[in-house]
């Protein structure tokens, strides 16, 4: 996997988490070399974040919106970005506690899916 001009080797942990308590229901591990739109299941809530523009989801797209050289963003989608972050932050403390108590040293390439 490559993250700005280096490169990775390892794994990426893919999640499927309930919003409404915040637990891991399912996760998948694959390769770094695995797209992560290749992990989604049709008809689920895909909520991902700026990394993934362009890349269109098998089940409903909640993907973040990032601003480009053309412009940037416009307010109702820095609105929708609010609105899934706060869907999402929960689950990314799952993130930090796996990587604090288990003493990953990244946890690049995660997704709730």
């Amino acid at each position: 996997m490559k993250k700005g001009r280096r490169s990775y080797f390892g794994y990426k942990l893919h999640v499927k988490a309930d919003l409404e308590y915040a637990l891991i229901r399912a996760f998948r591990a694959t390769t770094t070399s695995v797209h992560d739109s290749q992990v989604d299941l049709p008809g689920e809530v895909v909520y991902r974040d700026r990394g993934h523009p362009g890349v269109p989801a098998n089940g409903y797209d909640a993907t973040m919106q990032r601003g480009t050289r053309a412009g940037p963003i416009s307010l109702f989608e820095r609105l929708r970005n609010a609105r899934m972050s706060r869907k999402r932050a929960p689950i990314e403390r799952v993130f930090a506690v796996l990587k604090r108590v288990f003493r990953g040293r990244s946890c690049y390439g995660h997704d709730l899916t």
